[in-house]
């Protein structure tokens, strides 16, 4: 099971500070490898509290500590590269890719959080289809949250061109959601054999955005 989450910073739609609320969403996701966005400093105790290891990529520091993406997983950690791909003038963003081992098999977990201007999100999903064209593990999965707010979403081809098409399901805002910003590909021989969007209590009020998890078939 692979998931990804934008946990706007552990803060809910209540405005609290609450990483053991986002705590008890990961461990309800049950998933093997998640994709988070928006993760302070508190990357090291959602993996302690999740019991998973964790990989981190730093977009920005401040004296109040880090901000970026991270992967949480349940699997070995083989390697792990994050790459900027921000825009001058703009928030920084990176790609944060992991290199997994499941059986005799090595998996591409790449993880992203793309601008929130057309412009930008256009050069970066250039990049991050770069990265995947480069991958040389037998099984690749991106996931992040695309900031695409259009239903088909035209932009993302370069990315669907080695991914293939992928169903697109609403996550954003939490509480109604009418856009799909949080997307799952799996890369054949792996298969997304179900898509789904979390949608209870909880997760409507942790974060802005609904975690998506897909059952991925390695």
């Amino acid at each position: 099971m692979v998931a990804s989450y934008n946990i706007h910073g552990a803060v809910g739609l209540d405005r609290r500070h609450d990483p053991d609320r986002i705590v008890r969403v990961l461990r309800a996701l049950d998933a093997d490898v998640i994709a988070l966005q928006e993760v302070d400093t508190a990357w090291h105790y959602l993996a302690e509290a999740t019991g998973m290891h964790a990989v981190a990529g730093v977009t920005r520091s401040s004296h109040r500590g880090h901000y970026g993406n991270a992967i949480l997983t349940r699997l070995p950690v083989e390697s792990q590269t994050s790459v900027p791909i921000g825009i001058d003038g703009r928030e920084p963003r990176g790609v944060l890719q992991a290199v997994l081992r499941t059986g005799g098999e090595t998996v591409s977990v790449i993880n992203t959080h793309l601008g929130l201007r057309d412009h930008e999100r256009r050069v970066q999903i250039v990049r991050v289809a770069a990265l995947i064209g480069e991958c040389t593990a037998t099984r690749s999965i991106v996931a992040g949250d695309f900031n695409e707010w259009r239903g088909r979403a035209p932009a993302l081809a370069p990315i669907v061109s080695h991914m293939g098409a992928q169903a697109s399901l609403r996550t954003f805002p939490s509480l109604w959601p009418l856009f799909a910003l949080d997307r799952i590909w799996a890369r054949a021989p792996a298969r997304i054999v179900s898509l789904e969007v979390v949608r209870t209590a909880l997760t409507r009020r942790a974060s802005d955005h609904l975690p998506i998890r897909a059952h991925v078939e390695l």
